[in-house]
């Protein structure tokens, strides 16, 4: 990452970022993402379109039930969860991906440290489960790493060439409410 890069936040994570978890009827995934991000000093805003609520404890995160928007209202039930956001910084996350503990944070000491930035991305892993082991792949490794431009339009049109959505970078949440508005 070019720029500025500073290792502190002033505040804690947990005021400064939220991660939207996005699920739809998979109450197995729910709670193994839920357990995962527990240890994460970050809210959590739960936006389920289950028809049903799955059973167990939610207290520990904001869990909005959502069944008016089922499995094809996606676009509507994450317009409806990035205005519920009330901290400056948020990432989106599927109930069955992992975001590495310490990313949020240094992308989020980044864009505190670079105010001319709104997004920060990191690599994308992939993996093959099978019967008696595990293969990785990191999806993007013949890409750029760095968008350096002076001109913040020329940062953008140089991610969007690369093709790599940013749906699952870092944000500043007042650019994702300005695009969902």
């Amino acid at each position: 990452m070019q720029g500025k890069y500073g290792s502190e936040n002033k505040q804690p994570l947990s005021e400064l970022l939220t991660v939207v978890l996005i699920t739809h009827n998979r109450p197995a995934f729910l709670r193994r993402a839920l357990q995962y991000y527990s240890s994460l000093p970050c809210k959590v805003l739960v936006l389920d379109s289950s028809p049903e609520r799955p059973e167990g404890d939610f207290s520990a995160v904001d869990y909005q039930h959502l069944p008016q928007f089922a499995y094809w209202g996606m676009q509507a039930k994450l317009t409806y969860g990035v205005e519920q956001l009330t901290t400056p910084y948020m990432v989106f996350a599927a109930d069955d991906a992992f975001i590495l503990h310490e990313s949020p944070a240094e992308s989020v000491s980044f864009l505190e440290a670079n105010r001319d930035y709104g997004l920060c991305h990191g690599y994308c892993l992939m993996y093959l489960a099978r019967a008696d082991s595990v293969d990785y792949f990191r999806r993007d490794k013949k890409i750029c790493e760095d968008y350096a431009s002076e001109r913040a339009e020329d940062r953008v049109l140089d991610f969007m060439h690369q093709y790599v959505p940013p749906f699952y970078g870092v944000c500043r949440t007042s650019i994702i409410k300005d695009w969902y508005a």
